[in-house]
């Protein structure tokens, strides 16, 4: 399973997945500060065919899990 920062990572990175979504590469510079891709662009990821809706979403519950253990 991947993380969100790995997903970004295996689009080619940060401006690589700006590019395929239109957005600016510093917006998605700061979804890798998060370490996440938020809920509203994973649409948009998907139809990119960067991963699938399912992949964005346990990829959040693990990060949502780690963070209640920490």
């Amino acid at each position: 399973m991947r993380t969100h920062l790995q997903i970004i990572a295996d689009a080619g990175g940060y401006r690589a997945l700006a590019d395929k979504l239109g957005e600016t590469p510093n917006r998605v510079r700061f979804w890798v500060r998060r370490e996440s891709i938020p809920h509203n662009k994973w649409k948009a990821v998907a139809d990119a065919g960067v991963a699938t809706l399912d992949e964005l979403a346990t990829a959040a519950a693990m990060d949502a899990r780690e963070d209640r253990a920490a």
